[in-house]
């Protein structure tokens, strides 16, 4: 105990002299400040010189304007030549009858495009024909079978898209994925390039959609029109792409 009272003393101790030194030092800062201000206004004052200003120039008069031109001399004023004609410029060409610069890319989609409308509409033509030759159920039934054909593998995503709307039992969707599927068997067939597939068999798909597209009711009217559309087809001597 005794120990610990002694220990609390000297700590107390050693925090007064501490802060006794740090008033010290602040108060002989405090004082250097002083002396050293009140030196530089001193030696301010000191060196305060009179600084003498130089004395105004005196000031010269203008001369009237009227004894300006009294005297100047007389001088002829030469008229000035009338501006040169300018040559006409051309005017530019209006935006509109400017000839637009279009990529050659966009030349090769515009005509892709063309193409595959061309395409659609011949798709269309034929399928009219055929469902006034041979009836709407005959005619959607064989197109159904024809798409089971081992010709139309490259086609079977929409095939299979159109197997998954007539299982519905709903026309509309029927309607929309065989339109689908024709606009996509058109654009096969309006391809030029070396990988595209043989454009007859092309058509003759699209042909199928379209016929199926125009008459979608009798596609999931019966069973029998669905098995037709997921059987394979009997040999009927097509010797064309597939029926046509």
């Amino acid at each position: 105990m005794a120990s610990t009272l002694k220990f609390d003393l000297e700590r107390h101790e050693m925090r007064r002299e501490r802060h006794e030194a740090r008033v010290a030092r602040k108060r002989e800062r405090q004082q250097a400040r002083a002396l050293k201000h009140a030196n530089q206004t001193d030696a301010g004052s000191e060196s305060r010189v009179p600084i003498e200003r130089p004395a105004p120039a005196p000031a010269i008069e203008a001369a009237p304007e009227a004894l300006v031109t009294a005297t100047a001399p007389e001088t002829a004023i030469e008229p000035e030549p009338p501006p040169r004609p300018q040559p006409p410029v051309a005017a530019a060409p209006a935006a509109h009858e400017a000839k637009p610069f279009v990529a050659q890319r966009e030349r090769d989609v515009a005509a892709f495009l063309a193409r595959r409308e061309e395409v659609i509409d011949a798709a269309r033509s034929e399928a009219r024909e055929r469902i006034e030759r041979m009836g709407e159920e005959r005619a959607v039934a064989d197109a159904l079978g024809a798409l089971a054909h081992s010709c139309a593998v490259p086609w079977r995503r929409h095939r299979e898209h159109l197997a998954d709307a007539i299982s519905t039992g709903r026309i509309p969707p029927v309607g929309a994925s065989a339109r689908r599927a024709c606009r996509g068997a058109a654009s096969d067939a309006a391809r030029t390039s070396r990988r595209a597939p043989d454009p007859e068999l092309a058509l003759a798909v699209a042909v199928a959609y379209a016929v199926i597209a125009q008459a979608p009711w009798c596609a999931v009217r019966g069973a029998r029109a669905e098995r037709a559309g997921m059987a394979a087809p009997q040999d009927r001597g097509w010797h064309r792409a597939f029926w046509r």
